[in-house]
């Protein structure tokens, strides 16, 4: 099973857990900046951002399903489907890019990379890139499912898992998250303990950073 079909699947079943803490983005953001929620799901964060005050607000995922799902609910947002890692808007499009629960659905580092740089380009200079996501846990649970990825030698990092539907999942170390945001200026790194979908806590953190521009 794809990730496609994986989150096709979810739609309708599966209730998203990471909360989203708008306290310190609302101080940042005018009420008309631009958003972009990738892997925006059925909308959830689009509602909050909703009730806030935002109202220029888009969406994209890489499921259809979840896509009709979060237009019927939000039907003033503008909503695109997308490929996992592209994102199909334009250069310097976007005030702000919020990406949640969506890095640990991407276990290589060449597609998180790929994604962050396609943040980049749709992004405005100054920019605000929102991550809320998991870290790698240390209890026994999570324990066997990396070392598991490991001893099958798959071309994985540390901290990949495997779900139901043979489909791999990814929690971050502190470190790997440093070098992947190293187009943006740190704003907030903050660790926290998040509920999974399936009921379980895990480690997280969230993180904001601005653009670097380049001065020429």
């Amino acid at each position: 099973m794809n990730s496609k079909e994986y989150w096709d699947n979810a739609a309708g079943n599966k209730k998203f857990t990471v909360p989203p803490d708008l306290s310190l983005l609302k101080r940042l953001l005018r009420h008309d900046a631009v958003i972009l929620d990738f892997g925006c799901g059925y909308g959830r964060i689009l509602g909050e951002l909703k009730k806030s005050g935002y109202l220029k607000l888009y969406g994209s995922d890489i499921s259809p399903k979840m896509i009709e799902e979060a237009s019927r609910e939000f039907p003033d947002a503008v909503f695109k489907v997308n490929d996992g890692t592209e994102i199909p808007f334009e250069d310097s499009f976007f005030d702000c890019v919020i990406l949640f629960a969506v890095l640990t659905c991407l276990p290589e580092d060449a597609a998180q990379e790929k994604l962050i740089s396609e943040i980049s380009r749709v992004l405005k200079p100054e920019g605000i890139l929102y991550i809320g996501d998991f870290m790698i846990n240390t209890d026994e649970r999570n324990y066997k499912r990396y070392e598991n990825i490991l001893k099958r030698n798959l071309p994985f990092p540390y901290g990949v898992f495997e779900v139901e539907g043979n489909v791999f999942l990814r929690h971050h170390s502190r470190e790997w998250l440093e070098e992947l945001t190293c187009p943006f200026r740190e704003i907030m790194f903050r660790e926290s303990v998040f509920t999974t979908m399936n009921g379980h806590e895990s480690a997280g953190f969230y993180y904001i950073g601005e653009k670097i521009s380049l001065a020429f």
